[in-house]
């Protein structure tokens, strides 16, 4: 019987050495695979910020919705979502969330004051590669 009790205490320590690890693992999976944050790791890949800006000026925006969009870090940006680990744009969510976007007729826009974004929709969407949602 001390045996059993031996073989169950080095089965607990055995198990408690690998629970740190893997507990470390599940958190990396669980997380969101995107961030809007300032967080160390999470760099803006240079080709998909440009790519942004180019997009930007393809684009009238009456209310300053994107006017975030300015300097070297892009996962920092309004409505722009990165993976945390490559960096890289996945999300690109321009939803007018003001509920001001108002339609005189089905195929024109008031612009007056409206949150509306127009303009044309720029090929250098194409550079982001990694794009999951627009």
């Amino acid at each position: 019987m001390s045996c059993c009790k031996i073989l169950v205490a080095l089965l607990i320590l055995l198990l408690q050495s690998f629970a740190i690890p893997i507990l470390t693992e599940a958190t990396k999976t669980v997380s969101l695979p995107f961030a809007n944050t300032n967080e160390d790791k999470v760099r803006c890949v240079k080709r998909e910020r440009d790519a942004l800006l180019t997009f930007k000026q393809s684009l009238t925006d009456p209310s300053g919705r994107l006017a975030s969009w300015v300097g070297k870090e892009c996962c920092t940006w309004k409505d722009i979502y990165c993976d945390i680990q490559t960096g890289n744009v996945i999300r690109l969510d321009l939803n007018d969330r003001s509920n001001n976007c108002d339609w005189k007729k089905m195929d024109s826009l008031s612009t007056s004051n409206s949150s509306c974004l127009g303009g044309k929709i720029s090929h250098a969407l194409l550079e982001l590669h990694y794009l999951e949602y627009l």
